[in-house]
């Protein structure tokens, strides 16, 4: 079982239905087992200790289990795409059910300071040394487009308030980042300094495009458009010449499942704005995937970034 992905309803449409990509693997991963296990209303909970062992194969001496199991709002949100993508399809009640009881999730725990609402993320983030609590734009965008596909199937208004209260979270806390050239980044892990995910950004303004859509909203469109300026001019820095980035804080060669989430990512870019910027990067990292020299370079490449990165984990993992 992997985790595969495509495109899933690209549109400018205010009926929002599907998300931007089809998530609906995620639904069979959630379920298997494969990030931790289900609560009793079948909301996934992230055994961190038992995903960063399986997943983060650099750390080779693997002593402590120190990172527990957490709600996480990013695997709850995808975990929701995916079932309304399915449910979509095949009609089966007991997924619209699963996906609203996602979305009341996010109405339960959310963390009301007022003005903006946001969901805390209370395990440590090894790889960027955050301590917990901490925010993350990824998360807000992805929570605004649940929230709001939530409202148009069940007009419960507290969801549409809980997305309104999101979005101000863009304005009222760090995680959007203004550098000197005036451009704005959505920290999928706010740092300091920053390190500008790739696939993080995208997806918190995929949230602010779907707000905008919905509302007419001219704070979210605002932010989406500045947010599109900015990757037109950066989107360059990602490329390695043979395959897709990570970040730009230790220039990581991404995976080939996020390298496949890149190349979509961008597709639904270009379908949206018909910016050529996207369209040309999407078609080289499709190449990129297609060319064996391409291939073994990421291999090589990942192996040294792996062996570099180990040490910043030592603190988490050895006594």
């Amino acid at each position: 079982m992997g985790f595969k992905i495509s495109l899933g309803n690209v549109s400018k449409s205010e009926e929002l239905g599907d998300w931007y990509l089809d998530y609906s693997s995620m639904t069979d991963l959630v379920q298997s087992g494969y990030y931790g296990i289900l609560d009793k209303f079948g909301i996934p909970i992230v055994d961190y200790d038992k995903l960063f062992k399986k997943n983060m194969w650099y750390i080779r001496k693997y002593k402590n289990n120190k990172f527990g199991m957490h709600y996480t709002p990013i695997t709850i949100a995808q975990y929701a795409f995916g079932l309304l993508y399915e449910y979509n399809r095949d009609g089966d009640e007991k997924k619209l059910n699963l996906f609203k009881k996602c979305a009341d999730w996010f109405v339960e725990n959310v963390k009301d300071e007022g003005n903006y609402g946001v969901w805390e993320h209370t395990w440590i983030e090894p790889v960027y040394n955050i301590e917990p609590p901490w925010f993350s734009a990824m998360t807000q965008g992805e929570a605004i487009s649940l929230l709001l596909r939530a409202y148009q199937i069940f007009y419960d208004s507290e969801y549409l308030s809980n997305a309104e209260k999101a979005l101000n979270s863009f304005k009222e806390t760090n995680i959007i980042y203004n550098d000197e050239n005036k451009n704005i980044w959505c920290e999928e892990n706010p740092t300091d300094p920053p390190n500008h995910i790739l696939n993080g950004f995208i997806f918190a303004f995929f949230g602010l495009f779907d707000f905008y859509r919905m509302k007419k909203d001219k704070v979210s469109f605002s932010l989406w458009n500045e947010g599109i300026k900015t990757l037109e001019k950066n989107l360059y820095l990602y490329d390695s010449g043979y395959w897709s980035r990570y970040d730009l804080l230790f220039r990581r060669i991404t995976s080939e499942t996020y390298h496949n989430i890149h190349i979509c990512q961008l597709k639904v870019l270009y379908n949206l704005t018909r910016l050529k910027v996207f369209y040309n990067f999407y078609k080289r990292w499709e190449n990129y995937k297609k060319s064996r020299i391409c291939y073994l370079k990421r291999k090589i490449n990942g192996r040294i970034y792996n062996r570099i990165i180990s040490k910043y984990f030592n603190k988490y993992y050895y006594n």
